[in-house]
């Protein structure tokens, strides 16, 4: 199987009230092989549920992929007519969003919800046959005499169980890569670390990948595997989580591991400079005359800094 994901330079961009292009994401890259965790972290406003609607094709209108690469399974997202991309939701990428009851209709029961999937890509048909199977995914994810569970009505659930429930119904149609958007932002921390290791679970006895989008850099580390940092719509660092929680190489990465709140530039004014440049404490003339690129960082990572690309160039020339 092809990388389940790539994004390559992804640019995403808006009108604004004037009808000129407004860059949202500018300069994220992105890949999730089979099997493996990825978490995705930055603080609100740094384009991270932004890049997961790209990866979709659910970019809201009037905003548009502008520039960049965008690959399911290797299919090209951009080129892809709807057909062919509401194939690819739910059977190769299920998607739980941030707010539980977002992913529920109010006025359902939730087997109706949670087998919605599996339908919709044939993989059952018939009212006994989706409330089997929604009775088996939501024992699955852990909760408590399922088949009595499907009847229920979403607001009957608490907050844990609605996203326990959301994570069901994104597992239907048996995708390959599981995308959690902010999964544990409107849990509490008990309920946080059971998802976390719902998640984990789920990998390892599905054989998913994982693609988590989170503003808390704690909870990234937890979810192993690797992480990538997005700053002001653009990555600024990939590498191992745990590598990255001990010693990050950004100093953007290194200002949020110290829980410091940072200034975010706007990336339609900063295409000419650092994004970080004005929060930075190592910041050089260089950073406001130029953009520095994705260079090789620490122990096979990827920093975006001159601190860093510099000694790369150095090292390569």
């Amino acid at each position: 199987m092809p990388t389940l994901a790539v994004i390559e330079d992804l640019v995403v961009a808006f009108p604004d009230t004037e009808g000129r292009r407004r860059l949202v994401v500018d300069g994220v890259w992105l890949d999730v092989e089979d099997g493996e965790t990825v978490a995705v972290v930055g603080a609100s406003g740094s384009g991270k549920s932004l890049t997961i609607l790209a990866l979709l094709g659910l970019v809201p209108a009037p905003g548009e992929v502008v520039h960049g690469h965008v690959r399911l399974v290797g299919v090209d997202v951009r080129a892809a007519d709807e057909a062919t991309l509401c194939g690819l939701r739910g059977r190769t990428a299920g998607l739980v969003q941030q707010e539980p009851s977002a992913n529920f209709n109010p006025v359902q029961r939730l087997w109706r919800p949670v087998s919605e999937a599996a339908k919709r890509h044939g993989l059952v048909s018939g009212v006994r046959e989706r409330r089997a199977l929604a009775a088996d995914l939501l024992a699955e994810v852990g909760l408590e005499d399922a088949p009595a569970m499907v009847d229920a009505f979403p607001h009957q659930l608490s907050g844990g169980q609605r996203q326990r429930a959301a994570v069901a119904a994104a597992l239907a149609a048996r995708p390959h890569l599981l995308v959690a958007d902010e999964p544990t932002s409107a849990l509490d921390s008990v309920s946080q670390a059971e998802l976390l290791r719902l998640l984990g679970r789920l990998r390892h006895e599905r054989g998913l990948a994982v693609l988590v989008v989170t503003h808390d850099l704690e909870l990234a580390t937890a979810t192993g595997g690797r992480m990538l940092v997005l700053h002001a719509g653009e990555t600024v660092e990939v590498g191992e989580s745990v590598r990255l929680a001990k010693g990050p190489a950004h100093p953007y990465t290194q200002a949020l591991l110290a829980g410091r709140v940072v200034p975010s530039a706007p990336a339609e004014l900063s295409r000419s400079r650092c994004r970080f440049v004005d929060g930075c404490p190592r910041a050089m003339p260089r950073c406001r005359q130029a953009r520095p690129a994705l260079a090789d960082g620490l122990e096979g990572g990827l920093v975006r800094c001159f601190l860093w690309s510099d000694t790369a160039e150095a090292a390569h020339g």
